[in-house]
């Protein structure tokens, strides 16, 4: 079967929740909540498929996409574990800046597997 072939430029929350739903909805193959196309064009979820990743943020780039999903200032609510969790997210650029809020954030070990209570700004 092909793949569709994807990279992710940004390893912030919308990545983590496009990551872990390509997990979650990879075997549906009717309309579920959520999901309201789960076949366009002859693809599946499950032909989606990441390859690469990018970010500027120190504790993501050189990590596995996995650990960089789950790594702060990120705290999207963990549902399921990524696919192609092992591809090394890779230092991407900074041609915009990196805002001074960013630059003081530490790392976080928490894993993608344990719920997370998103953080009040």
């Amino acid at each position: 079967m092909n793949t569709i072939r994807t990279g992710i430029i940004g390893v912030g929350n919308c990545a983590s929740a496009l990551a872990q739903g390509l997990s979650f909805y990879a075997n549906a193959r009717e309309r579920t909540p959520g999901l309201i196309t789960p076949v366009l064009g002859g693809y599946g979820v499950e032909a989606i498929e990441i390859v690469a990743a990018f970010d500027v943020t120190a504790a993501k780039a050189g990590a596995p996409l996995g650990a960089a999903l789950a790594a702060a200032p990120n705290n999207t609510l963990c549902f399921a574990e990524p696919r192609n969790g092992d591809v090394i997210v890779q230092r991407g650029p900074t041609l915009d800046g990196i805002g001074s809020t960013r630059r003081s954030r530490s790392s976080s070990n928490s894993k993608c597997g344990t719920a997370r209570t998103p953080r009040a700004s």
